[in-house]
């Protein structure tokens, strides 16, 4: 073992104290732990979310290419049917708006189904079950309340309507996630359920105006489309 080595006579005691670091005090155990908890609070209820529907972003994936492809028919379409038919007064223009709308419609749609399933956002949630509902309205004006109905039209409308609605439903389930993982009812909470009790109503409608029988002109019309091919 080393030898003590001698005090320095010269250094007297207040020097010595000096030369001593001051030593904070120990926090409590009780107010470290809670400042401890107030920090992993909110982590805590980040990692608690988890995508319940992870299929959906495949799905949206295909949709992307799918809504390209449903966008170009659709003008196409339209403009077919504004040479070959006879639309009443501004009918045509309001249709023909419709569609520009929609691919503005499903790149929101698409980023906020992003944002709000993969990081588990409740606004962004909220923002992509709007765009569902409003796409979904759009979808079934152009499946059953347009002016003229192709054949084509109707089965591009249709599986677009339910990708949509199968997107939407997935919205629905990962946002009641977040309000039952929260703090009880809240003004942010009630709007969440009012974009929930429309998205799920409008589903509802979609499938009984898809199970109603079809009007007896329209089924003339898809026996025999001749009609929509313009004399020459």
């Amino acid at each position: 073992m080393a030898p003590d080595r001698p005090s320095d006579p010269e250094i007297s005691e207040g020097e010595r104290t000096r030369l001593v670091p001051d030593r904070q005090p120990e926090p409590e155990p009780r107010t470290a732990a809670a400042a401890q908890g107030r920090h992993q609070a909110p982590l805590a209820k980040r990692s608690s979310y988890s995508n319940l529907t992870p299929w959906v972003e495949t799905l949206l994936f295909v949709h992307t290419y799918f809504a390209y492809t449903f966008v170009f028919y659709m003008l196409l379409l339209v403009f077919y049917k504004g040479y070959a038919l006879e639309y009443p007064t501004g009918r045509q223009q309001r249709e023909m708006l419709l569609v520009m709308i929609i691919p503005v419609m499903h790149h929101a749609q698409f980023y906020f189904a992003n944002e709000g399933m993969g990081k588990g956002s409740q606004r962004d949630l909220c923002v992509f079950i709007f765009f569902c509902t409003c796409m979904l309205w759009i979808l079934m004006y152009f499946l059953f309340w347009q002016a003229y109905v192709v054949p084509l039209e109707s089965k591009l409308c249709f599986v677009s309507a339910v990708l949509v609605a199968a997107e939407g439903m997935c919205g629905v389930v990962n946002v009641l996630q977040t309000v039952t993982s929260r703090s009880p009812f809240t003004t942010q909470t009630s709007a969440v359920y009012l974009q929930v009790l429309l998205n799920v109503t409008t589903v509802a409608a979609l499938i009984a105006f898809e199970c109603m029988p079809e009007p007896e002109e329209e089924v003339i019309h898809r026996q025999n489309p001749r009609h929509l091919v313009p004399k020459m």
